[in-house]
């Protein structure tokens, strides 16, 4: 059985290296609000917060890790997000929704910016 807790983290750190490399500028990790959602990264690129969603999977076998992002899940994200900025007085920063896909098997990341609804 894989242990999809270890892909996840490694996922995560392949993103922050990735990310850091492009000159982002890292906030929060795994930034809970109780039942609402969850926020894998919170990076500043530049005069924006980015939140990102990490999805990660060894190959791509069952489909692209970023195809696991269905729309319940992205307004989780947002709700998140909205606490997120009110709570760090966030609330005049441009902002935007990114997923950073990996494929562990053949090193593949792919970064889609400004994803909206």
């Amino acid at each position: 059985m894989v242990d999809t807790i270890s892909i996840g983290q490694k996922g995560e750190q392949v993103a922050l290296d990735y990310l850091a490399s492009q000159d982002h500028k890292i906030i929060a990790k795994n930034y809970r609000y109780k039942k609402v959602g969850e926020i894998d990264l919170v990076t500043r690129f530049k005069n924006t917060i980015h939140f990102i969603e990490v999805k990660t999977r060894k190959n791509s076998n069952y489909g692209y890790p970023h195809e696991a992002v269905i729309y319940s899940k992205l307004k989780k994200i947002i709700r998140t997000a909205e606490i997120f900025r009110d709570q760090n007085n966030l609330q005049n920063i441009n902002y935007q929704f990114d997923i950073v896909s990996i494929t562990l098997d053949d090193n593949k990341i792919e970064y889609y910016e400004n994803i909206t609804l």
